[in-house]
């Protein structure tokens, strides 16, 4: 096994670690912040956000990084291009059915707090072509440095929201609208570099 092999598989088994820990945290604090109900009503909520999600899956990691392994610079962006206007499109046209959903079924705070977490579907596929980018080229490095950064982030935001005392259904949304804006923004600023992805160049030195 490669020692390139090796970073990678560090870097995906940190990603996770961190994404974990902060979430069993965040959790904790919700619950203790919210109540039984009104964390009840936010877990819903997060749920119904995944279900609108799954409408942006379109052309997948398992579709993305085969066309983009071994491709030179010009194919290998062009596939990048196209699949981020695919995702970008889906996720324009799942966040319009979920703002539909919550205006007809949903009422009060609740029905905002669908809306706010549903601007997190402009933000998440869409950019994550970079991460299919960086996977063809075996390098998990920059986005598993961006997961993480995120996933800190959102918790910081969490205890600042909790200690302010003002934490509430909508208030706590926020923080996950700046987890997904923050690593759409971090692939942004990796972008798509002029080089082909079987020279084995990285996106950031």
């Amino acid at each position: 096994m490669g020692l390139k092999v090796l970073k990678n598989i560090f870097w995906l088994l940190s990603e996770r670690g961190v994404i974990i820990f902060s979430a069993l945290l965040v959790s904790g604090v919700l619950a203790r912040s919210l109540g039984v109900e009104d964390y009840g009503r936010f877990q819903y909520a997060i749920s119904v956000f995944n279900l609108f999600l799954a409408l942006t899956y379109i052309c997948g990691a398992e579709v993305v990084v085969p066309s983009l392994a071994g491709s030179d610079s010009g194919s290998g962006q062009r596939v990048v291009r196209d699949a981020f206007f695919l995702r970008f499109f889906s996720a324009v046209f799942a966040f319009v059915l979920l703002v539909v959903y919550a205006v007809a079924v949903e009422e009060g705070d609740l029905r905002w707090l669908l809306i706010v977490l549903g601007i997190m579907l402009l933000f998440k596929e869409p950019t994550g072509v970079v991460i299919a980018w960086l996977q063809a080229g075996t390098n998990n490095r920059p986005s598993s440095l961006i997961q993480m950064g995120a996933s800190i982030v959102k918790l910081a935001c969490v205890f600042v929201v909790f200690f302010s005392g003002h934490g509430g259904l909508l208030s706590y949304s926020f923080a996950w609208v700046v987890e997904s804006l923050f690593v759409a923004l971090g692939l942004r600023r990796a972008h798509i570099p002029s080089i082909p992805i079987q020279n084995g160049n990285p996106l950031f030195a």
